[in-house]
């Protein structure tokens, strides 16, 4: 699944704004994050310029000493491939120390041959840009980290003590001041440096997928000749393990198709740095099977060609020259970003508001576009909360003096997470200290309240439990949160260090028989989540403003959670159970465009519908025959009278027959069904579509829910698709919040 990719934005904006890393923000990426995403704004585009140079600078003098005594042909596969082979900017980036580390350790002791001061000036020339590299992405700490380290011994075991002192003082010192060129202040540093530990040590355990296990071979069988190669080199072969072993975690944690690709542009670079490093006749082989294997990930999943590749050399240059041209001499690149932006707010039509806003989940371009001030929690993505200690900034940030006056809104799980474990430890603090006012754009918009609301909060019942057990979950007045600690085995720390954590899911079972499964995240669990009723969508989020009544249909009777790859990877879990309880002060109805009743009807005319059915019923997919229902019954599919005449009715309506025969109906409206068109390769029935949310808070007992229309001059139902529901009623309803 794509990540939304607004954050690039969203860093830029914080660059712009003064906003300081490692305290007002902690993401992935750190204060020269355009150099990554490539993305122009106008308050940090000198800057960014100011490093790339400095970068190019640097690995451009690395590779001429790397390939300064190798042969020709070397030389120039490197520029081909550098040109017109770098699908990914992670691949390249992990190129860099690489490099560096080779050109370091590959003739350790060339350096007692060179004058003292020239050695020392390359070394911190080199260096200097391990420095650099972190402040991009927070994850280039590893693989900087590791290899200076092992250059550093090197130095050591050589007693060139005066190397190792340039080494450090240069990677800290061009640190330091880039980091005070990006308006950063210098104490803040230790911070973002702290917090890039959680996001990279958590990374694993939030965000791993799997893939083909093929892939993974492939990739081990390319490591093993690296390393066959490099053998006679002590110190190129352990720079090489720890290349190897960064780009593995990078390409195969979360093993999608964007993330893949890093190994398409990694390992040739690899290979062509290997080939100027050693004169095994391995080396050839390397070449030859790290091509093959790239080539193979290719044609997967990019499809690339040699015109392509031609093509993409000429942009690599082109594209420099008119960054150049465009900023002395082309129309305004302030205007252009100027325009983009108003193309985003017309798109996203987000209303502008008074004082500080911030988005959930994502979706940062849209608010930053709308003209909003906004005012983001420290973990600007929700998804990127990987762990306890993030989602703790979060929740902190909502309850302490800066948050904002207003949110937008929206529950966007990713990976087929359980949705209630985005920002989920925030959610008391969204209910206690804001109130919903609308749905506008498919956001929730929320406003800080003058006062919060109390909040009775009452652990109920703790206790350990083995892997798929089924967990009841106490009865309670009120929301029902859960910390679940769940621990890897020992092998399963092993597994995460050395490739990745396995997999959990969480399979809820509602008290009305239902059941859902999600993939569950063990470090984003432990720090609490609402586990009952089950949340799935913003609507329902809404409706918590109105207490637990118009979800009692999702409340959650228990849950299992499993390991699909076997339980010897985790031990037990703990659960902790508290209740929240905050007294209602708002009717959720007012937020919906709820379909109007259209009166009854004692005869509706059974007609036979050649095409169509429900899709959704209260939320559930492909509906089971009886349907429990209570509050809001939403419904969406599709019908038509004849599929070879496309004959598609003007009006639709719901309707709902109770055991007295008496009919219900209501106004349905159209909703675009491309995906019916498509399959019956006939466009007219693109309109075969209908949608509605009707309020069934005060119906109670059994209903049949058909879809009715008008036919002639009567009124008709299909009697070809009909659901049986069960309606509870909502008991109390909460006064309307002013």
């Amino acid at each position: 699944m794509k990540l939304d990719d607004s954050w690039a934005l969203g860093l830029n904006d914080s660059v712009a704004h003064g906003r300081t890393f490692g305290v007002d923000i902690v993401f992935a990426f750190g204060p020269y994050s355009s150099i990554f995403s490539h993305q122009y704004h106008p308050a940090v585009d000198g800057r960014v310029l100011l490093v790339g140079l400095y970068l190019t600078l640097t690995y451009w003098i690395a590779v001429v000493e790397l390939t300064r005594k190798c042969e020709r042909w070397v030389g120039w596969a490197l520029w081909l491939v550098l040109a017109g082979l770098t699908y990914s900017r992670d691949g390249l980036m992990l190129s860099y120390p690489l490099l560096i580390g080779i050109v370091c350790c590959r003739d350790s002791a060339r350096w007692s041959e060179v004058p003292r001061r020239t050695s020392q000036l390359v070394v911190a020339c080199l260096f200097s840009s391990l420095g650099l590299l972190p402040l991009v992405k927070c994850s280039s700490l590893v693989m900087c980290g590791l290899i200076g380290l092992i250059t550093c011994i090197l130095f050591a075991r050589h007693r060139r003590w005066d190397l190792v002192a340039c080494a450090v003082g240069a990677a800290v010192a061009t640190m330091a001041l880039f980091w005070l060129i990006a308006g950063q202040p210098l104490l803040a540093l230790p911070k973002y440096l702290r917090y890039s530990l959680p996001l990279i040590f958590g990374y694993a355990d939030a965000m791993a997928l799997p893939g083909q296990l093929s892939e993974v071979v492939g990739y081990l069988i390319c490591a093993a000749l690296f390393a066959a190669a490099a053998r006679s080199r002590r110190f190129v072969l352990a720079v090489y393990l720890a290349f190897l072993f960064t780009v593995f975690k990078a390409c195969f944690v979360r093993h999608v198709s964007e993330h893949l690709l890093i190994c398409t542009t990694a390992l040739p670079i690899a290979a062509l740095f290997l080939a100027a490093t050693v004169t095994s006749r391995l080396r050839l082989i390397v070449i030859g099977v790290v091509m093959l294997a790239s080539v193979y990930l290719d044609h997967t999943y990019i499809g690339t060609s040699p015109v392509s590749v031609v093509t993409s050399i000429g942009t690599t240059y082109a594209r420099a020259g008119q960054g150049i041209a465009q900023r002395l001499f082309g129309p305004s690149l302030d205007e252009e970003y100027d325009s983009t932006m108003a193309h985003f707010r017309q798109v996203s039509g987000l209303p502008v508001l008074p004082g500080t806003t911030d988005v959930y989940s994502y979706e940062q371009t849209a608010l930053i576009a709308s003209g909003n001030t906004w005012d983001p929690r420290p973990v600007i993505q929700s998804y990127g909360a990987y762990g306890a200690t993030l989602g703790r900034l979060n929740r902190e940030h909502l309850e302490g003096p800066a948050a904002p006056d207003h949110i937008f809104f929206k529950l966007e799980s990713i990976d087929w997470r359980l949705p209630p474990l985005e920002d989920g430890s925030s959610w008391p603090a969204l209910l206690s200290r804001y109130r919903a006012v609308r749905i506008d754009h498919g956001f929730l918009i929320l406003d800080r309240r003058a006062q919060p609301l109390a909040v009775e909060s009452t652990t109920i019942k703790s206790h350990r439990h083995r892997l798929g057990t089924e967990v009841g979950i106490p009865q309670a007045d009120g929301f029902v949160f859960a910390e679940i600690d769940v621990k890897p085995s020992l092998l399963g720390r092993l597994a995460a260090v050395i490739f990745k954590p396995s997999g959990l899911t969480i399979t809820v079972n509602l008290v009305n028989g239902q059941t859902r499964t999600y993939r569950f995240i063990p470090n984003i669990a432990s720090l609490g989540f609402m586990i009952s009723p089950l949340v799935e969508d913003t609507r329902e989020f809404a409706t918590l403003y109105g207490g637990t009544g118009y979800l009692d249909a999702k409340q959650v009777r228990s849950f299992v959670i499993d390991a699909p790859d076997g339980h010897t990877w985790w031990r037990s879990f703990g659960t902790t159970f508290r209740t929240v309880k905050l007294t209602p002060d708002f009717d959720p109805r007012p937020l919906y465009e709820l379909d109007k009743p259209a009166g009854t009807a004692d005869d509706l005319v059974p007609v036979p519908c050649e095409g169509g059915g429900f899709d959704w019923i209260a939320g559930i997919h492909i509906p089971p025959p009886e349907v429990p229902v209570m509050g809001l019954l939403d419904v969406q599919g599709w019908f038509a009278k004849s599929l070879r005449g496309a004959d598609i009715p003007t009006s639709v309506f719901l309707v709902l027959t109770d055991a007295a025969g008496v009919h219900r109906l209501f106004d349905a409206h159209k909703a675009k069904r491309t995906d019916v068109g498509d399959y019956e390769h006939d466009r007219r029935l693109d309109a075969a579509g209908f949608a509605a949310t009707i309020d069934v808070s005060q119906l109670a007992g059994r209903y049949t829910l058909g879809v009715g229309f008008k036919d002639g001059d009567h009124l008709a139902v299909c009697s070809t698709f009909k659901y049986s529901l069960n309606v509870t009623p909502v008991a109390a309803q909460p006064k309307p919040s002013r």
